[in-house]
């Protein structure tokens, strides 16, 4: 075997190693956040503030944070309207993405998906409202793209943020994967949630 072909059989071997696939369908919920923090690296092999170690998916969040209370568990935005939330996944995923939402008051969420070479494959906007006075109705809102997704945004609008909850996040599927969970929420509940949380990160 000449020099030449050895070099490029370790090269190959070496990418394959390095290299890992586009993502498949996953889906991200919080219910490893039983106190508000941040959830930053979790999902890229990280630790959270309550000693738990999250899957190695190569997803990382900015200006987003999570908790459970009162058997709800969710991300929001970390500092109230100010977003958006941020997530950059490593690898990319294709195909889809869908979110389960829920707003108080009711307001526009606004999903952009970012290609990983910057360009924007899919945008949404859409009313999330009260449908049932003194509780939270959660809405699925789901976009479908063609090419590899690389970053996420949930707001308003690109720039701003807004008083939400995020309970399941579905990447590679324009549909949100079931997990058991509660329909509604009392508004209390979601204020408390929201009030705790800004507290705790200022």
């Amino acid at each position: 075997m000449n020099q030449t072909r050895f070099f490029m059989i370790m090269v190959t071997l070496i990418i394959g190693v390095l290299a890992r696939p586009v993502l498949a369908v996953t889906v991200l919920t919080f219910e490893d956040f039983t106190s508000f923090q941040s959830v930053g690296d979790f999902f890229d092999g990280g630790t959270n503030a309550d000693g738990v170690t999250g899957p190695d998916l190569g997803i990382t969040f900015t200006d987003a944070g999570a908790l459970t209370l009162d058997g709800i568990s969710a991300m929001f935005w970390e500092d109230g309207p100010t977003g958006p939330a941020i997530f950059d996944v490593d690898n990319g995923f294709e195909s889809g993405l869908a979110i389960r939402v829920a707003t108080s008051p009711a307001a526009t969420v606004f999903i952009a998906v970012i290609g990983i070479d910057g360009e924007v494959l899919a945008q949404k906007s859409q009313l999330v409202g009260n449908s049932l006075p003194g509780a939270l109705e959660f809405v699925d809102i789901g976009l479908e793209f063609d090419g590899i997704a690389g970053r996420v945004f949930i707001g308003d609008s690109v720039s701003d943020g807004l008083n939400a909850i995020v309970t399941n996040i579905t990447l590679g599927d324009a549909t949100v994967v079931p997990i058991p969970a509660a329909g509604w929420l009392l508004l209390g509940g979601l204020a408390t949630l929201w009030q705790r949380g800004r507290g705790t990160s200022r």
